[in-house]
């Protein structure tokens, strides 16, 4: 009986001794796996000679057309072969082809029936593209699913017009490098981009193809399993110089001590040429999924490998104990007290099949972190998973530490791009305490978001879309502007004040001053006020501001302090510092000449003195310290000996007007004033309110950039940066201003723009009749000369030189031209290369120019008292049409000449800026 129970004990170990083995023998074989299964909403891609690319999105609400992120070519009359991971039987498929300038929809249509074929793991759906006008911009194909009268699903795909297979080849090229890197085939790699291997730079995480071979064919003694195939994204199609961008985004697994760490890679490639293609461009960059983990020896969060930007947003609770970030899209919560880390959010997901996963078009945004670790925040832009799969727009969360609760507090709809959204929030977004409600801008909008009952209530309208010329107090409770976007001639700061749920409008006047919005000092609003006489305007249109007293308000409209030059000076310039505003004070210096003309007023500098502004506020200081690891990780030092107490200072609000109802955003370009959004690779970087902004802005983006308008009719792309070495317009006949309007060179001028695109043709009398006029006299008031402002229309006869008379600028003639072409465009203040621009696409330019087409001899200028301040004028002011350009000249319509003249490209330019920058066309 013991030999029985020895011998089965013995069996047991043995078995057990077996099973063990096997389960150590498995995990050193073991493949990684994950589930394969798609989300509920079927994804679109385009199949090509059995190649997929171009993933499409689905969106549950319709989206304005700046939303798809990816580009391609089409033939008319092509046959687009769609991939739909989708197995069951398909509901309606629709789609329209949007004219990306006008917005309006050229053609739509159903996908027949039998056109949708049903395959094993998939579904494909063929439609025509139909013959279409080639265009220099991209069409909008915009596809919708109905899954049979359920959830209907839009998507949205970018093409050019092009009769060129290059999209095969560069498809082809990019796998094939992709494909060798695995394979590990040098000779492949080295045929494909030159360069590769002439620097020793790279590593696991980034590779260019200027790193060493080994490093691009992932040689680093690891074992490593590709989890799933890319499919290629054509970022951006540059047409013009035959410049392709394209991503490819996949997953891996690292074996490390018998289980698997994952990563995700994005590689970037510039594609270039045409006849035949080839990589010009390549880099590869991963970030580990891995969970940020704490290292209890070092005292360290380490947060996982990539970028040193790989922490999009932090807080800080004011007890030090809490400290939550957000890494990779995910929000994580550090307790200092116990060493807990805590994953809070994120869609990121190692069941799914990456492909939403890699889709990171949202961000997540702490609001606040309470001294109980309690986080209230927002994710917004396009929900990848979850309740709100598909939707795009914003959802509030509130973490409960304590309780381990993490609750959806709501989800509103907008109908922008993630891009757009991006832009929008990060200018303003502001939500109190204690309540389901948040604020932020959308085109030129305060909007409150009620995320209790889904609800929008619109506050305002009239914020201007830049952002920079809103200012915004620290604590985000009020919002200023300059009523008048001409700040010369502003009398009004105009501000939204929020407590709570509650907001009040306020104005900021004085009926004797004029007044300009200069900035804030944390929670506090600087306004300075002036006379607009006091200022000075100088040729080139550059103002000086003389203020006769500077206050300071707090967040509430309260003036708390009052600073006043001594009688008889001004403050010429207000600084923010540290401490408070530091302001130069100077006097008016007149010198009055016998001649009038010679008469001018300077400034001389009387003292330089710092206002400090007293609070008990304190500024929330921290630093965060990332290091490099030697095992390719980022390290996040946390010092609390880097923070310093916070006294929040005591506001009284004082609520006069509760905005109340509720409005569902809607795209609606009728409902929204113009503006101009500047489009870098298809994505939205910033909203203008006029053209200027938006052209001097677009100067660094380079070329893969343009502009659209948004008026009340449509969007129009206005500018996109193709320039021409030289160019030269014919057909524009020279008008003479002579002899009937020896002054009348700015109508004249404009009378040869406008008759370029009309067949009933404008005379210039009638021109010079309707251009508004400044009826200021002229008169010599102590020893300086008085006459009129020609922003504000033509100073002085037009016709008789007998009279006293001198110009008109820009201001005036736009308003005139805009009573015969509703497509005048005023570039007026941006740089000279945007004007032949213009040029170069066969677009006539009205100028305002010295008519010695070189720098303004300062002997020339003078200064006038004019209705709205002094100002300098030359009488070298002439105004022609610039017709052509080439590398040494610039050609222009002489209308004092009566001829076609050409002068020197340089000195030209130098002119044009003397006057101004100014600058009119008609864009058609």
């Amino acid at each position: 009986m013991k030999k029985l129970g020895f011998r089965l004990i013995l069996l047991i170990l043995l078995i057990s001794m077996l099973v063990s083995f096997t389960y150590i023998r498995n995990k050193e074989d073991m493949i990684p796996t994950i589930s394969k299964g798609l989300d509920t909403s079927p994804i679109i891609i385009i199949k090509k000679d059995n190649i997929l690319y171009n993933v499409m999105y689905p969106y549950v609400d319709k989206m304005d057309m700046l939303t798809g992120d990816c580009y391609t070519n089409f033939n008319s009359d092509q046959v687009i072969e769609l991939y739909m991971t989708i197995t069951s039987k398909t509901g309606k498929v629709s789609y329209e082809i949007i004219d990306t300038l006008t917005g309006k929809s050229v053609i739509k249509s159903n996908i027949n029936k039998r056109n949708i074929i049903i395959k094993d793991d998939h579904t494909i759906a063929n439609l025509i593209i139909p013959k279409l006008d080639k265009k220099d911009y991209p069409y909008v194909l915009n596809i919708n699913y109905n899954d049979r009268g359920k959830t209907s699903l839009r998507y949205y795909q970018h093409f050019y017009l092009d009769d060129n297979n290059i999209i095969d080849e560069i498809n082809e090229k990019v796998m094939k490098f992709h494909n060798a890197t695995f394979d590990k085939n040098k000779k492949m790699i080295s045929s494909l981009v030159t360069g590769t291997g002439t620097s020793e730079s790279g590593s696991f995480n980034y590779v260019n193809n200027n790193s060493q071979l080994d490093n691009i064919i992932w040689n680093y003694d690891k074992d490593i399993v590709k989890m799933n195939e890319p499919i290629i994204r054509i970022t951006n199609i540059d047409n013009n110089n035959s410049i392709y961008q394209v991503q490819l985004a996949y997953t891996i697994a690292v074996r490390a001590n018998h289980e698997f760490e994952y990563w995700d890679f994005v590689e970037k490639y510039e594609i270039v040429g045409r006849e035949q293609v080839r990589i010009n461009s390549f880099e590869r960059k991963g970030y580990t999924k891995t969970d940020p983990y704490f290292d209890k020896a070092n005292k360290q969060i380490i947060v996982g490998s990539g970028d040193n930007d790989i922490i999009t947003s932090k807080e800080q609770s004011d007890n030090m104990r809490f400290y939550s970030f957000v890494k990779n899209n995910q929000l994580w919560l550090f307790d200092n007290t116990t060493n807990k880390l805590t994953k809070v959010f994120g869609f990121d997901k190692l069941d799914s099949d990456y492909i939403v996963d890699n889709y990171n078009t949202h961000k997540i945004k702490i609001n606040s972190l309470d001294d109980e670790g309690n986080i209230n925040y927002i994710v917004y832009g396009y929900m990848n998973t979850g309740k709100y799969q598909g939707d795009n727009g914003i959802a509030l969360y509130e973490f409960n530490y304590y309780l381990g609760n993490n609750e959806n507090l709501g989800f509103v709809n907008l109908p922008y791009g993630f891009d757009k959204m991006d832009y929008y929030i990060n200018s303003y977004i502001y939500r109190p305490k204690g309540n389901n409600l948040m604020y932020t801008i959308l085109d030129g909008g305060l909007y409150q978001f009620n995320f209790a009952n889904r609800s929008v209530v619109n506050i305002t309208d009239d914020i201007p879309f830049n952002k920079d010329n809103i200012t915004i107090t620290r604590d985000r409770k009020a919002i200023f502007w300059n009523e008048n976007s001409n700040t010369k001639l502003n009398k009004n700061v105009r501000g939204i004040i929020i407590n709570g749920s509650s907001a009040e409008e306020v104005n900021i006047n004085d009926g004797a001053y004029n007044n300009n919005l200069i900035g804030n000092y944390k929670d506090y609003i600087i306004i300075g006020y002036y006379d607009v006489h006091e200022t000075i305007e100088k040729l080139n249109g550059e103002v000086s501001y003389y203020y006769d007293k500077v206050q300071v308000l707090d967040s509430t409209g309260k003036v708390i302090q009052e600073c006043i030059p001594t009688k008889g000076n001004f403050y010429s310039s207000v600084e923010i510092s540290i401490n408070g505003i530091k302001l130069t004070t100077v006097k008016k210096v007149e010198t009055i000449n016998a001649n009038p003309r010679y008469s001018k007023v300077k400034t001389q500098t009387v003292k330089q003195e710092e206002f400090v502004l007293n609070t008990k506020d304190k500024e929330i200081t921290y630093i965060i310290d990332t290091i490099e690891s030697p095992l390719g990780y980022d390290i996040i030092t946390i010092n609390s000996d880097n923070f310093k107490e916070c006294d929040e200072v005591e506001k009284k609000n004082t609520v006069k007007n509760i905005y109340q109802g509720n409005k569902r955003i809607k795209y609606n370009p009728a409902s929204i004033d113009e503006h101009y959004q500047l489009i870098n690779q298809g994505k939205i970087k910033a909203v203008y309110d006029n053209i200027t902004q938006a052209l001097n802005a677009k100067k660094e983006y380079g070329y893969n950039s343009f502009i659209l308008k948004a008026d009340k009719d449509n969007n129009k792309i206005m500018y996109q940066n193709d320039f021409r070495s030289s160019m030269k317009i014919q057909g524009i006949p020279v008008i003479p201003q002579k002899p009937e309007l020896p002054r009348g060179c700015e109508v004249t001028s404009l009378a040869m723009l406008l008759n370029h695109y009309r067949t009933d043709k404008v005379d210039k009398m009638q021109l010079a009749n309707e251009v508004i006029k400044d009826n200021t006299k002229y008169t010599i008031v102590d020893g300086m000369i008085n006459f009129g402002d020609p922003h504000s229309g033509f100073v002085g006869d037009i016709a008789n030189v007998a009279n006293k008379g001198y110009s008109v600028y820009n201001e005036p003639i736009v308003e005139l031209a805009e009573k015969y072409s509703s497509d005048i465009l005023n570039i007026s203040g941006s740089n000279f290369e945007d004007v032949l621009y213009y040029v170069g696409t066969g677009k006539p330019v009205w100028v305002s120019s010295p008519n010695i087409y070189n720098k303004v001899p300062m002997s020339s200028i003078q200064q006038w008292v004019t209705p709205n301040g002094i100002m300098e004028i030359s009488y070298t002011s002439h105004s022609v049409l610039v017709i052509g350009y080439d590398d040494k000249y610039v050609y222009f319509n002489d209308p004092s000449k009566n001829m076609l003249r050409k002068k020197p490209r340089k000195d030209f330019k130098i002119g044009w800026e003397d006057m101004g920058r100014q600058a009119i066309l008609i864009y058609k």
